[in-house]
């Protein structure tokens, strides 16, 4: 991404106590996520008991570590571009934070996870703005990956959608373009500016949180 070498070096800040009642609210969205993961379990419940009675052990035990790793990658993904931006966290923070806000997805909705996300962050003086824009960033970077991995195993495991969905091999290029540097931060400028925001800035391209070895304190 575009850098400016004039942005300081910031050191994790340390959590602020919650308020009572953001922490009364937060009990609230709590139950409401677990209400809503509960009654989604309930109402597939037909459909999910279906489901694993088709998947061989085998295949869950080998694909068991490859959905870890991905959980693993999309937290240090998401911890260095908070880095980049400005925010840089404790791998335990940044974890919490994470992986937290992914009950969000239970919620009807697209939007909660990040809005999680923004408010947990905001414990830490990250700016809800921040955490946003990392928020997208990594849904764009996880459909630029994830798109071209489709292309390749769609024929092997559905066919029938391979054949469906041919136009995905057409999109994913333009995704893959997306993630260059250049061009990403060219597009997040633009869409900034549209909603009246300061440009984005990074601390050096593709610095995150290991690049420079008096940032490691700051991030670990």
């Amino acid at each position: 991404m575009t850098v400016r070498d004039d942005v300081p070096e910031s050191a994790p800040a340390q959590p602020k106590p919650a308020s009572s009642w953001r922490t009364r609210l937060r009990t609230v969205v709590l139950v409401i996520v677990l209400v809503a993961a509960a009654a989604a379990i309930a109402r597939n419940w037909r459909e999910l008991v279906e489901a694993l009675g088709e998947l061989s052990p085998w295949a869950v035990v080998a694909a068991s570590p490859f959905s870890l790793a991905a959980m693993i990658i999309s937290l240090f993904t998401w911890r260095s571009l908070m880095a980049d931006f400005g925010a840089p966290l404790r791998r335990g923070d940044a974890a919490r934070i994470f992986y937290l806000s992914q009950l969000g997805k239970y919620i009807p909705g697209s939007i909660w996870s990040m809005i999680s996300q923004a408010e947990l962050a905001r414990d830490l003086h990250v700016p809800r703005r921040t955490t946003l824009t990392v928020g997208v960033l990594t849904i764009v970077i996880a459909q630029g990956i994830g798109l071209p991995l489709a292309i390749v195993t769609l024929p092997f495991a559905a066919p029938n959608a391979a054949e469906r969905y041919w136009w995905i091999a057409l999109v994913a290029p333009l995704f893959l373009a997306v993630l260059h540097p250049k061009l990403l931060t060219w597009l997040l400028n633009k869409v900034l500016r549209l909603v009246r925001r300061p440009r984005s800035t990074t601390r050096r391209r593709g610095a995150g949180c290991s690049a420079r070895r008096h940032s490691r304190p700051a991030c670990g």
